[in-house]
């Protein structure tokens, strides 16, 4: 069954120097510049899809899932599960602290490392490869690069939010982490809307779900080996 679902989340796919440096200082320079340029890039397409959302909604177009949304999940304005294309829930119980899965959580450019439904994951505005409030990123998943992503929601060691952007998709992924007994419970919710949300649902309408379960599974993993 890991197998199954590994191959299920792999197999997816959807349709000049700057005035005033010296020699010994202008490849640093030019590095970073092309590092800003980049992140206002990013940012500035980003701007431009959320103030010009004309997504139509279609839902909610959803499976079994739909039922088991938490409401103590925040949704941004205009992104919910009931205006939702696809939707997905995921929960898991990790015998570890709720700051040890954070830790693994927001490591982002890791991700690779311990989830193969994900690669070239770039965090654009910071060194650290560390999702924060408002990070910028690049990645692959699902088989579908997205060329902005941002961080929304950002509550130490709880809320994680993020929306993503691709051409002919829209989506806004979540993560809930409650301090229990003996460890941390996790409740991922993500909503996808637009055309590449709605191919990808009539591929598989528990894609989503199963890709989910397989990070959940390699999350636990992860951080119960700490």
């Amino acid at each position: 069954m890991k197998n199954q679902i590994l191959g299920i989340a792999l197999s997816l796919s959807l349709p000049g120097l700057l005035a005033g440096c010296n020699l010994n200082q202008s490849s640093k320079h030019i590095a970073d510049s092309a590092a800003v340029s980049t992140a206002n890039t990013a940012n500035d397409s980003l701007a431009k899809i959320t103030a010009a959302d004309t997504t139509t909604p279609g839902g909610p177009i959803v499976n079994g899932d739909f039922v088991h949304r938490n409401p103590a999940i925040h949704w941004p304005a205009g992104l919910s599960p009931v205006r939702a294309d696809l939707f997905a829930h995921n929960e898991i119980f990790i015998n570890a602290p709720c700051t040890t899965v954070w830790e693994d959580i927001t490591e982002a450019e890791k991700w690779p490392e311990w989830y193969p439904n994900s690669s070239n994951v770039k965090v654009l505005n910071n060194k650290t490869g560390i999702l924060e409030k408002n990070s910028l990123f690049t990645w692959n998943t699902f088989g579908i690069h997205l060329d902005s992503t941002r961080v929304h929601e950002y509550v130490l060691n709880s809320r994680l939010g993020w929306f993503g952007y691709t051409k002919g998709l829209k989506a806004y992924h979540t993560w809930l982490l409650e301090n229990q007994s003996g460890g941390c419970k996790i409740i991922m919710e993500e909503i996808g809307m637009g055309a590449g949300a709605r191919a990808m649902h009539a591929k598989d309408p528990n894609a989503m779900q199963k890709g989910h379960q397989l990070w959940d599974t390699r999350l636990k993993q992860l951080a119960e080996k700490r």
